[in-house]
């Protein structure tokens, strides 16, 4: 009886290191994962912020250029800041479906704010201010709101 403790004893202390070793391994595989998840659902929160920002200057810019009437040289600017600015929201969609994050919720809502800010007189000759009383002016702020909603969507949709 008392050979087969010493055995006992003896596999413990031989198997106890290693035992040791596989916890610790084990954690930090569970620890890594975690903090893996994290940086991506940082970077995801520092994209959609960035994209919220284009989209916030993208509105500022289109209800300066489509609410004033002002010499068409600061208003060509304007258009061409508007442009940048929706690109730039475009840009960052397209990094964020690089990162694996399935942004197809937020294409219609892109393409109606989109086609909301631009018109159809956009930068060109025939274009008028927007009256205060335009459906546009709803149009664009509802098509705004829609992707806003979508992106904030999206980012807790990295926490599932």
């Amino acid at each position: 009886m008392c050979e087969s403790t010493g055995t006992v004893t003896d596999l413990i202390k031989t198997l106890a290191p290693i035992a040791a070793l596989v916890a610790v391994g084990i954690g930090w595989i569970v620890v890594n994962k975690q903090n893996n998840a994290r940086e991506s659902r940082k970077e995801t929160r520092q994209l959609v912020d960035r994209t919220l920002k284009y989209l916030a200057d993208a509105l500022d810019i289109a209800t300066r250029y489509q609410s004033s009437t002002v010499d068409e040289k600061p208003k060509h600017v304007d258009g061409w800041k508007v442009l940048l600015a929706i690109r730039q929201i475009s840009s960052n969609l397209t990094n964020l479906n690089r990162a694996n994050i399935d942004v197809r919720s937020c294409i219609a809502a892109y393409i109606s704010l989109k086609q909301c800010i631009t018109g159809g007189d956009f930068m060109t000759e025939n274009w008028r201010p927007w009256p205060r009383t335009d459906k546009r002016w709803l149009d664009m702020l509802s098509a705004a709101n829609k992707l806003s909603e979508m992106l904030d969507r999206i980012f807790i949709d990295t926490y599932k």
